[in-house]
């Protein structure tokens, strides 16, 4: 297997968004995709208000659902022909799928992006992959 450029990863992230856009449609007729207020405080003078997002769930489960039954392959990733994999090559373990779903979507969701995009630029490897000792290989 030979690891793939970012320019494929984010290829296959955007094809994975435009499933999600399209399942997001179809499904908007039954789920309210809206915001849901948890709780709210104050800090510095302002409300802030946490809550979950519909949307973010559906993403959650989408990913974790590849992870799992893809072994590792969302749908852009097939398309694109690609896989998560240990860094020697072996197959990836069901729980480092699940973790690097969870780490993924925690910290692109949360003002951490940029510290991430940063990381990428200056040490070409994403961060989450590297804490969990896997790639994105070609198949």
């Amino acid at each position: 297997m030979k690891t793939v450029s970012i320019e494929k990863r984010v290829y296959a992230l955007l094809l994975d968004g435009i499933f999600l856009s399209i399942l997001f449609t179809l499904l908007s007729s039954l789920i309210d995709f809206n915001s849901y207020k948890i709780d709210s405080f104050v800090l510095f003078n302002r409300e802030w208000v946490v809550s979950y997002s519909i949307r973010f769930i559906v993403f959650f489960v989408y990913f974790i659902t590849f992870d799992i039954f893809g072994h590792g392959s969302s749908f852009g990733k097939q398309i694109m022909k690609l896989q998560i994999v240990n860094c020697d090559d072996t197959k990836a373990s069901t729980s480092k799928l699940i973790y690097r779903t969870i780490l993924k979507s925690f910290l692109l969701f949360t003002f951490l992006m940029p510290i991430l995009l940063l990381y990428y630029l200056l040490k070409k490897e994403v961060y989450y992959d590297k804490i969990l000792k896997i790639s994105v290989k070609k198949i």
